[in-house]
């Protein structure tokens, strides 16, 4: 298995013992004092060559490295005709090779935002491609004086001169790269990367592991641009690749521990072949079709991972473009029940009662809370040959061995309530159903669980006391009846609640103390924090700078005692249904986010973003 690939150039020079976190803080705080970028800090620090720090900074952004001030004299006399000296100044960027219409220039970083318009600047609307290749900041500026003379205020020289620009005696940019096809590109001390470039994101077809991406396809810098984005987000625990078009190109983020980052700026010009190549890697979406929302579930492979790894991909259009969205269903991620962050005796309640043979285990929460993962480890753990589980769910989150597992298709008839119904005559052990939403499905699932079935499944509610209460809400639509209390009180199990916060990082966390402004504005009790170590990550390449990396899960767990069940049959309000599990033991979420923070896993600051007092 290929190593890890780092997010960030410190880290992977970090990862590769050419720097320590005590330099990376050093060189921060030098380049936030004298400007420029981190790689001219360290230069300037002589903490790494210029030549050692280009070469990972090539590693990282998957291309290659060249030293511009050993190129070839004949080969860059003719490039630098074909550039003109503005341009290169305003962007400080070295043109290296040209072949028809696409030039390959060398840059301090290519991921750098200003980019994005060198191609309108060098093309003027005319077709045209660019390739970037990594070099030094240091060795930019020396080929910029040795080729492009005079800075970038300097006037056109005359035809014929050195460093003529592209509007010099050859008839223009359009004419001279007419005339002057290919050129070799300048070739430098050292090969190709190792780095993304050369990685495949394969595609995996059910039943067909070996289909994969043309080779000859996927010299395509539009397809390599989407393998490395997909094979970056896996690497740095993205739940989600998000591509958002706007009015100056496409702005990549990742959705990290619950948050979204901003990754890099792709230029417009990509825009529709962008989408084009995820709807073609799909093999399910219309390439055509840009005006209507489109959904499709593939199956990759990449080099780090040795199972494959599912993507769920959504399109929608936008005012700029088409959107696209791919969640990344990573079944390696998938965490057993005691490492999710329940509290011991949390634990002891949630395994009885998934070992029970029949009952209803409801876990609750928003969107994004992590009650599919809850449910899936909750499975993983009572997945047995000598029992029959089944799933109905929409859409199909992880692929789980020994499991059936139907996808609702409403369109085609095969509903919530159809998937229940066949259940039922499949002879099953255990049914975990996606979620539970109306009256039909509530009241298939209960029955369920009082005629000898376990039933796992989800609901949309904020606590775990008013979940019962929302169940007994919910009426039949024609006749308006409900489920009677007495049955709810008797089939139900377990209701859980939960929310994700970040985990502090381990790597850079350190002792905090928060001051008195934060409580008053907070409203936490400073009172009750007295005597525990509290934390904050400082940021670090572990994190990315962050100072947060994982997450880890805050719960209500609500057993339904013989008191609870009084009370529900007793049609007892929410409030008093609290009042009791509290002084039974049940932590509410915000008791459980402190008990987080005073073990020293998270922040008050997390607190107050994951709960609601």
């Amino acid at each position: 298995m290929p190593p890890l690939q780092p997010k960030t150039i410190d880290s992977l020079l970090v990862d590769k013992g050419l720097l320590t976190a005590e330099q990376v803080e050093e060189a921060t705080k030098d380049q936030q004092a004298n400007g420029g970028s981190f790689g001219s800090a360290l230069t300037r620090l002589k903490f790494v060559a210029e030549d050692v720090y280009g070469k990972a900074m090539a590693e990282l952004r998957g291309t290659r490295f060249v030293d511009v001030t050993t190129l070839k004299p004949e080969i860059m006399d003719q490039l630098v005709k074909l550039v003109p000296p503005e341009v290169a100044h305003k962007y400080r960027a070295i043109p290296v090779g040209k072949k028809f219409t696409k030039f390959t220039f060398a840059v301090a970083d290519p991921l750098e935002p200003s980019l994005i318009r060198l191609n309108d600047d060098l093309f003027r609307g005319k077709p045209g491609e660019i390739e970037y290749w990594v070099t030094g900041d240091v060795m930019v500026q020396a080929a910029l004086d040795k080729y492009f003379p005079g800075g970038a205020g300097q006037k056109k020289p005359a035809a014929g001169g050195n460093g003529a620009p592209a509007a010099a005696a050859g008839g223009g940019l359009d004419s001279q790269m007419g005339e002057m096809g290919a050129i070799k590109l300048a070739d430098g001390p050292d090969g190709m990367s190792t780095g993304l470039a050369d990685i495949n994101v394969e595609v995996v077809q059910e039943g067909s592991p070996d289909d994969g991406i043309d080779s000859n396809v996927d010299e395509a810098p539009i397809i390599r641009t989407i393998n490395q984005i997909i094979f970056e987000a896996v690497e740095r625990r993205a739940s989600d690749i998000h591509l958002d078009p706007s009015e100056q190109g496409v702005v990549l983020r990742y959705r990290i521990d619950g948050t979204l980052h901003d990754v890099s700026m792709i230029p417009k010009q990509w825009k529709r072949a962008l989408a084009a190549v995820v709807k073609v890697k799909t093999k399910q979406m219309k390439i055509e079709e840009r005006r209507r929302p489109q959904d499709a579930k593939i199956k990759i492979k990449v080099p780090s991972r040795e199972k494959p790894i599912d993507l769920r991909v959504s399109t929608l259009p936008t005012q700029w473009g088409e959107k696209i969205v791919m969640r990344i269903l990573d079944t390696s991620r998938l965490m057993k029940l005691e490492e999710l962050g329940f509290e011991p005796d949390e634990l002891t309640k949630l395994e009885k009662a998934i070992h029970m043979p029949q009952g209803m285990v409801l876990v609750t929460g928003p969107t994004g809370s992590g009650k599919t993962n809850t449910l899936y480890s909750a499975l993983s753990t009572i997945n047995t040959r000598d029992k029959n589980i089944m799933t109905a769910e929409n859409p199909i989150e992880f692929v789980l061995p020994g499991i059936n597992q139907v996808q609702i298709v409403p369109e085609a008839g095969m509903t919530f309530p159809a998937a229940l119904k066949a259940f039922l005559r499949q002879d099953p052990n255990i049914i975990l159903v996606g979620e539970v939403r109306d009256f039909e499905e509530i009241d298939i699932a209960v029955k369920a669980a009082m005629t000898g079935h376990l039933v796992l499944t989800t609901l949309h509610t904020n606590d775990a006391p008013s979940t019962v209460t929302r169940i007994m809400d919910i009426r039949d639509p024609v006749s308006g009846a409900g489920v009677d209390p007495g049955i709810i009180a008797t089939a139900v199990s377990i209701v859980i609640a939960q929310r994700l916060m970040r985990r502090v990082c381990k790597d850079c966390k350190e002792p905090y103390v928060y001051p008195p402004e934060f409580f008053a504005r907070s409203g936490l009790d400073p009172r009750e924090f007295e005597g525990a170590t509290l934390y904050k990550g400082k940021g670090c390449p572990t994190c990315g700078k962050s100072g947060y990396k994982g997450r880890v899960g805050i719960y209500e767990v609500m057993a339904m005692t013989r008191g609870m069940r009084d009370l529900v049959m007793a049609r007892t309000d929410a409030n008093k249904l609290r009042d009791l599990a509290i002084k039974e033991g049940m932590n509410t979420l915000r008791m459980s986010a402190i008990k987080k923070v005073k073990a020293g896993h998270s922040t008050l600051e997390e607190v107050m973003e994951a709960t609601i007092e």
